[in-house]
């Protein structure tokens, strides 16, 4: 499972990172946190963005969506709860974006929201995977104890039967004919039973 997701999320960070190579959005990462841990400089900029950046901000957004589809449909394949929380993640992250395009926020706050949201999902990840495991476990518990049962059920059948078929000999040789020879030599009889 971690394998899975491992390789899911190996795939996205290429992909992220082929947006993130691209020239024309250095300014707007020196502005912009697009990591998990933005600078104290990132942190304290209280400017609201210009109509140039709204741009820059719009245009990067939009280069990385085939990448939100990307791991989207990777992890609905997989497990789509943890889609889900992703799902829930590029929705606040949206929000957050939408209130910097307005220019409702500044630069400063946008990085703490957006540092909080990364921290929010790897909470939600983390709970959501191993809720997912404990699900796993206990339906493999589950099945070993189905196993167990059936194999229990399966060695009493087997004593039954050996226990009938022993009973059965035993009434056999009991209801069995008894053919008796019996031999003459001499003034005496000698008789055998079978």
């Amino acid at each position: 499972m971690a394998e899975k997701i491992k390789a899911i999320l190996q795939k996205d960070d290429v992909c992220i990172s082929q947006v993130s190579e691209k020239p024309q959005y250095r300014s707007l990462y020196q502005r912009l946190s697009r990591d998990k841990t933005p600078t104290l400089a990132q942190l304290t900029d209280n400017v609201l963005p210009t109509k140039e950046e709204v741009e820059l901000i719009i245009a990067e957004h939009n280069d990385r969506a085939h990448c939100r589809e990307m791991l989207i449909e990777g992890l609905m394949d997989f497990s789509p709860s943890i889609a889900f929380v992703f799902v829930q993640h590029y929705y606040a992250l949206d929000l957050i974006l939408s209130d910097l395009i307005e220019r409702k926020i500044t630069w400063g706050e946008a990085n703490k929201r957006l540092s909080a949201s990364f921290l929010d999902l790897q909470t939600q990840s983390i709970s959501t995977v191993k809720q997912l495991d404990r699900e796993l476990s206990a339906a493999h518990n589950n099945e070993l104890a189905q196993r167990q049962a059936a194999y229990n059920s399966f060695r009493q059948w087997r004593q039954n039967q050996e226990a009938l078929r022993q009973n059965q000999q035993m009434i056999d040789s009991l209801n069995r004919p008894v053919i008796t020879d019996c031999t003459k030599f001499g003034s005496g009889v000698r008789c055998t039973s079978r």
